[in-house]
């Protein structure tokens, strides 16, 4: 069975989880952490989404929420701010309201970002081995 190293979002704490996991329990504080990949594809709003896994806003999605992911990519809009541990990617046509903090930012010709950014590459570790389904 594969496996992949993620760092909790709570604690910081590495963990050794399999890449079929949607969920795990954090070995250091006992949180719920979520491993799981998503894909907008249309209006959705929530209060926030928290993931180790990576998230797609399609260029017929528009997503209304505050992010913690590992991966984001941008087709379509997407209001609220972004963390994440990895990558935040603008696709041409993307439009995003929202300041971003990342390891990396690729923004393409053609994409709208309206907010601050705030890069920190190394700040957290990147796994070499996580290869996210939508990216």
């Amino acid at each position: 069975m594969q496996k992949r190293k993620i760092n909790c979002y709570h604690c910081r704490q590495e963990l050794l989880v399999s890449s079929r996991a949607f969920s795990v329990v954090c070995s250091g504080c006992n949180q719920r952490v979520s491993v799981e990949d998503f894909i907008i594809s249309s209006g959705h709003t929530t209060h926030r989404i928290e993931t180790c896994g990576s998230l797609l806003v399609t260029d017929k999605g528009i997503l209304r929420s505050r992010l913690r992911v590992y991966n984001v990519m941008v087709q379509g809009q997407l209001f609220g701010n972004v963390v994440a541990d990895g990558k935040v990617t603008l696709t041409a046509g993307a439009h995003l309201e929202g300041d971003i903090t990342a390891n990396r930012l690729e923004v393409n010709n053609g994409a709208r970002l309206y907010g601050f950014c705030r890069i920190e590459p190394g700040k957290c570790e990147i796994p070499t081995n996580h290869s996210p389904a939508t990216m």
